[in-house]
């Protein structure tokens, strides 16, 4: 045996990761026993013979047929198909599905956190705050109580999957623009995130304005690692500070100016109602 002794790196990121994700889970548990709920889910699967079981007659219905409105959601009901061959006509199992999609979605949300904080705060920062702050964006995202009509209402799936592969999308698409050393090829990140977020779009159309958050999270990139060079993670916080503070001054010095042509004008946060 060798005499020297290889220190083992602990992944303590994929443990607060999961600890989100189960916090995510058991905190939507008990939409198990929610049931059909009786506002559309009734008429969308109850008493809906085209996505079961899974054959290519419905297939081809989930594809063509299922188009409502403005929704065309084919994968959302590939995966209620896939219920149905897993659980039957059982709720308790399509809820199931939903939570651990639900689960899912908070763990990339913490990954995608994470890798925020660690490109703003640099890789100097200390991991433990980073992963808390992280944890606490993730947790407030997973637990809010707009999340409840996605994942405790069967027929709001495509809300949960969707936003599993949003943030799928997002996490793909910053590693492509800030590639870390002797990681995948940002190119290979970069077909990732289109195909996450061909995934989403099957999933819930409304996530057509994502590639605009791509374009910007880009460009982003591009300055943020400029600046960087330019002046340094400390260099460019103190420049933030100064232009913040030197806004504050003029919205100040302007607000005096105001207040003597007119004696009524509030200065100071009271101004800002």
């Amino acid at each position: 045996m060798g005499g020297h002794a290889h220190a083992t790196t602990v992944p303590w990121g994929s443990y607060v990761g999961t600890a989100v994700a189960s916090i995510a889970f058991l905190a939507f548990l008990p939409a198990l026993g929610n049931g059909w709920f009786n506002w559309d889910d009734a008429n969308k699967f109850v008493a809906n013979p085209h996505y079961r079981p899974l054959d290519w007659a419905n297939l081809r219905w989930i594809l063509t047929g299922s188009v409502k409105g403005a929704h065309w959601v084919p994968l959302t009901w590939l995966t209620l198909s896939l219920d149905y061959v897993l659980w039957g006509m059982r709720p308790a199992g399509y809820h199931l599905t939903s939570v651990i999609l639900h689960s899912i979605s908070a763990f990339l949300c913490y990954r995608f956190a994470d890798r925020l904080l660690e490109l703003g705060l640099g890789s100097s920062s200390r991991g433990s705050e980073r992963r808390v702050g992280a944890a606490g964006a993730a947790l407030f995202w997973a637990l809010h109580p707009l999340r409840v009509e996605s994942v405790a209402w069967i027929t709001e799936r495509r809300d949960v999957l969707v936003g599993l592969f949003a943030f799928a999308t997002l996490l793909a698409w910053v590693r492509a623009c800030f590639p870390r050393r002797h990681a995948r090829p940002a190119c290979g990140w970069y077909w990732a995130a289109v195909g996450c977020f061909a995934l989403a779009f099957l999933s819930k159309t409304m996530v057509v304005g994502l590639p605009l958050v791509l374009v910007v999270l880009g460009m982003l990139a591009f300055h943020l690692e400029t600046w960087l060079e330019q002046r340094g993670r400390r260099g460019l916080a103190l420049e933030l500070y100064q232009r913040a503070a030197t806004q504050l001054a003029g919205d100040h010095t302007a607000c005096e100016r105001a207040s003597r042509l007119d004696p009524r004008a509030e200065c100071g946060a009271g101004a800002r109602r």
